[in-house]
C-alpha cells in the first residue's frame, strides 16, 4: 500500500468520536470477525483516538491508519493483521498484545510500552506517502518507522520487517527477533541484552554503543553493521561473522588461551581452595578463559566463577558444579551429562544443543546455622533443543528460559517457577510438573 485507503463513515481527519460511537463501531467489528451480515470491518482512519481504553478487545484487521494514538491502551489486546500504516503510537500501551502480521509501516512508537508483545511478521519498514500537493515533485515521500525510547521486554518480533527503522534508546531486552530484518535500521544506543537475533539480517544497520551483552545472534547476516562501542560481552556469534574492524570497533573480553597445564593447576588450586574453605589454594575464576572443546570430564569446579565464559563443546560430563556461576555463559553443545548443578547460577546462559541427560538442578541444601534450599537459577536461559532427559530441575527457576524443542523426557520439574517459559515443540513424555504449564494443557 502506497496511499491511505479511502475514507469510510467512521474516518475523518482528525476527528474525536465519542464513547458511543466508538462502542456502535467496536461492535459493528465483532460482527465482521464473527462472520455475521450485519458486520463491518472498523475503519478509524485518522482519528484521534488518544487516550482510549481498548484494554483485551479482538480489533484483528482493523484500519487505524494516520490514527492518532498517543497514550491509548491496547494492552492484552487483539490486533492480528490490523493496519496501523503511519499512525502516531507515541507513549500507547501495547503491552501484551497481538500485533502479528500487523501492517505498521511508517508507524511512530516513540517511547510506547511493547513489553510481551507480539509482532511476529509484522511490516515495520518505511512507508511510500505520495508527494505533498502543490510541492511540484512527482516523487514520492518515505516515513521511516520510529521505535525510538521503547520498551519492549520480551517481545516477539520473529520475521518482523524493520528495514531502515529508527530504533534509537530502545530497550529490547530479551526480545526475540528471530529472523527479524534490520537492513539499515539505526540502533545506537539501544538496549538488547539477552536478546535473541538468530539469523537476523542486520546488513549495514548502525549498532554502534548498543547493548548486546548476552544477545544470540547466530546465523545473522553482518556485512556492513556498525558495531563501534556496542557492548558484546557474552554475545553469541558465529565464527567468521564479525570481521577484524567490526571486532575492534566493538567492546568485547578478551579470552586467554591456556594451556592443559595450567588448566590443571587451577583446578588443583580450587579445590584445595574448596576443601580448606577458603584457607589455602586459590578461588578458580575462569571467565576470562576460552575454554571451547576443552575435556574437563568429572571436574571439581564447585563454587567456581564462568561467568561471561565460553565454553562452547566443551565437555563436563559428571562434572561437580554445585552454586558455580556459569551466568552469560556460552555453553553451545555443552556436553553436561549427571552434572551435579545444584544451586548454580546459569541466569542468561547460552545452552542450545547441550547434553544435560540427568544433570541435577535441584535446590542446594545448605546446612548449619541459618541453613536454607538455594535454588538453581536459570532465569532467561536459552536451552532450545537441549537434551534434558531425566534432568531434575526441582524448585529451579526457569523464569523466561527458553526450552522450545528441548528434550525433558521423565524430568523432574516439580516446584520449578516456570513462569513465561518458552516450551514450544518440547518433549514432555513422562516428565513430573506440579501443574502442566498452559501452553502444554492447551497442546493437549
Amino acid at each position: 500500500m502506497t496511499s491511505s485507503p479511502p475514507r469510510t463513515a467512521e474516518s475523518g481527519s482528525g476527528a474525536r468520536p465519542d464513547t458511543s460511537e466508538l462502542n456502535e463501531i467496536v461492535l459493528a467489528h465483532q460482527a465482521f470477525l464473527a462472520g455475521k451480515p450485519d458486520g463491518r470491518r472498523a475503519a478509524f482512519i485518522e482519528l484521534d483516538l488518544s487516550g482510549q481504553d481498548f484494554s483485551r478487545v479482538d480489533l484483528s484487521q482493523a484500519d487505524f491508519t494516520g490514527c492518532k494514538l498517543h497514550r491509548t491502551i491496547f494492552e492484552n489486546a487483539r490486533l492480528r493483521m490490523a493496519c496501523f500504516f503511519t499512525a502516531d503510537l507515541t507513549l500507547a500501551n501495547l503491552n501484551g498484545a497481538n500485533l502479528s502480521v500487523a501492517d505498521l509501516r511508517g508507524a511512530f512508537f516513540r517511547g510506547a510500552q511493547l513489553n510481551h508483545t507480539i509482532l511476529t511478521n509484522a511490516n515495520m519498514s518505511e512507508a511510500v506517502l505520495p508527494a505533498h500537493k502543490g510541492s511540484g515533485s512527482m516523487g514520492a515521500r518515505r516515513r521511516r518507522t520510529d521505535l525510538s525510547a521503547v520498551v519492549a521486554h520480551g517481545a516477539d518480533l520473529s520475521g518482523a520487517q524493520l528495514g531502515s527503522s529508527i530504533v534509537l534508546r530502545a530497550d529490547f531486552t530479551d526480545a526475540a527477533l528471530r529472523g527479524a530484518n534490520l537492513e539499515g535500521a539505526d540502533v545506537r544506543n539501544c538496549n538488547m541484552t539477552g536478546a535473541i537475533l538468530e539469523n537476523a539480517n542486520l546488513t549495514d544497520a548502525n549498532f554502534s554503543g548498543a547493548n548486546l551483552q548476552g544477545a544470540v545472534l547466530t546465523g545473522a547476516k553482518a556485512s556492513g553493521t556498525d558495531f563501534k562501542d556496542a557492548i558484546i560481552n557474552g554475545a553469541v556469534f558465529d565464527r567468521g561473522v564479525l570481521n577484524a574492524s567490526q571486532i575492534a570497533s566493538a567492546i568485547k573480553p578478551t579470552f586467554l588461551v591456556w594451556t592443559d597445564a595450567e588448566l590443571a593447576a587451577a583446578l588443583a588450586g580450587h579445590l584445595a581452595w574448596v576443601e580448606s574453605e577458603g584457607k589455602s589454594g586459590k578461588r578458580a575464576v575462569l571467565s576470562a578463559v576460552d575454554l571451547s572443546g576443552r575435556k574437563m570430564a568429572e571436574a571439581k569446579l564447585a563454587y567456581a566463577v564462568l561467568a561471561n565464559g565460553k565454553l562452547p563443546g566443551v565437555d563436563l560430563t559428571n562434572a561437580k558444579l554445585a552454586m558455580t556461576d556459569l551466568s552469560i555463559t556460552d555453553l553451545r553443545d555443552a556436553k553436561m551429562a549427571n552434572a551435579d548443578l545444584r544451586g548454580a547460577r546459569l541466569v542468561r546462559a547460552h545452552l542450545p544443543d547441550a547434553d544435560l541427560t540427568g544433570a541435577n538442578l535441584s535446590p542446594l541444601k545448605v546446612v548449619g546455622r541459618g541453613g536454607r534450599d538455594i535454588p538453581a537459577n536459570l532465569e532467561r536461559a536459552k536451552m532450545m533443543r537441549a537434551k534434558l532427559t531425566g534432568a531434575n530441575l526441582q524448585n529451579a527457576i526457569l523464569l523466561g528460559a527458553d526450552l522450545s524443542g528441548a528434550d525433558l523426557s521423565n524430568a523432574d520439574l516439580r516446584g520449578a517457577n516456570l513462569t513465561d517459559v518458552n516450551l514450544q515443540d518440547a518433549i514432555t513424555d513422562g516428565t513430573l510438573f506440579d501443574v502442566p504449564p498452559p501452553q502444554l494443557a492447551a497442546a493437549s
